[in-house]
């Protein structure tokens, strides 16, 4: 479109100039002004495809995958648990040829456990291969499952048989398709709700990358965890951030638990649409109230001051996954869960 827009700024300067309109062709141009035109429009073209959609390799050596899971962190006052995902070794099994699975859980990456496989297709299309789950069946028509589908475009749905994050498989729906710049390109980004409804919140899958999950969590599905991508590396180089952490190792925002439960809490309803009532009963001065989304995110904090108070959430609370916090003199004495239902 570029090329042909530039091809038709020449015209014939011989026309009739009592003509009302002009004959737009390239034939009686001058050949060095044509030239020099191509080009340009060559030129034009590159610096345009530069900034579109380049589909990088998926399963690549060179990447390393940092998932934070802050259930721990959120419910039960502990440190958060951190995963990093590399792929590196080659195995061909049946008819397809996979790159390995490994899996570290120490932040100087120390030891490293063999997960499983994972292959990509021409498709755009991800396979994923648990290490134990393989060996137990010994058949990779069994035990394969697709993770990642980047050629999905919206209202598009497919299954994920991802055994690591889901011990269901799962149908998912593309809902909106656009791309994200990171790092000088831009990339597909599909944003996937769960049909199965496991999910309160939607995912984003980012071509290139994987899930908001992180790469092993696409469609998860279990109860108790609340793993999320946190940083994305290229040979060793930090290309993705998630966007809600001010950095790689959110270890130093870890508050410690009051081990003296002196304060009995009771919060309710739950599920809940809009009205929270919170009962705390032997209240002492300082006792707080925090909120939390689901990133971990504080977005209320309220001041406690009788045995019963009952709060309206805002419209800014909407459908989905919260946490709670109730603190007294700064201390954690009680954490939980809140659903959201509109």
């Amino acid at each position: 479109m570029i090329f042909t827009g530039c091809i038709n700024v020449f015209y014939d300067k011989k026309a009739n100039a009592k003509a009302k309109t002009q004959r737009f062709h390239v034939l009686n141009a001058p050949l060095k002004k044509f030239f020099l035109l191509l080009i340009f429009c060559v030129s034009l073209s590159s610096i345009n495809t530069s900034h579109g959609q380049t589909y990088g390799k998926f399963v690549d050596t060179s990447k390393l995958w940092n998932t934070v899971d802050i259930y721990n962190w959120l419910v039960s006052g502990g440190q958060p648990n951190y995963e990093y995902t590399k792929v590196a070794g080659d195995t061909i099994i049946g008819l397809y040829s996979y790159k390995k699975v490994w899996i570290s859980y120490d932040t100087n990456h120390t030891t490293w456990y063999h997960n499983g496989f994972m292959r990509e297709d021409s498709l755009s299309k991800v396979y994923y291969m648990n290490y134990v789950y393989y060996y137990q069946n010994n058949d990779s028509i069994l035990t394969e499952g697709l993770i990642y589908d980047f050629g999905l475009n919206v209202n598009d749905s497919v299954q994920i048989s991802n055994i690591w994050a889901c011990p269901d498989t799962i149908w998912v729906k593309a809902v909106q398709v656009d791309s994200i710049f990171i790092y000088d390109i831009y990339h597909k980004r599909i944003i996937i709700n769960h049909w199965d409804a496991y999910e309160q919140e939607n995912e984003y899958w980012i071509e290139g990358i994987g899930s908001s999950f992180g790469l092993m969590y696409s469609a998860r599905c279990f109860v108790g965890g609340m793993p999320y991508l946190l940083c994305y590396f290229e040979n060793d180089t930090l290309k993705y951030q998630n966007p809600n952490y001010s950095n790689c190792n959110i270890s130093s925002d870890v508050e410690i638990i009051n081990n003296d439960f002196t304060i009995n809490v009771i919060i309710y309803p739950n599920p809940l649409n809009k009205n929270l009532i919170i009962e705390v009963f032997n209240i002492k001065v300082n006792t707080l109230l925090e909120l939390y989304n689901s990133f971990g995110q504080l977005k209320d904090t309220y001041i406690l001051t009788t045995t019963k108070t009952e709060i309206v959430l805002n419209d800014s609370y909407k459908q989905g996954l919260y946490l709670y916090k109730v603190k007294e003199k700064n201390k954690i004495v009680k954490t939980g869960k809140l659903v959201i239902e509109k």
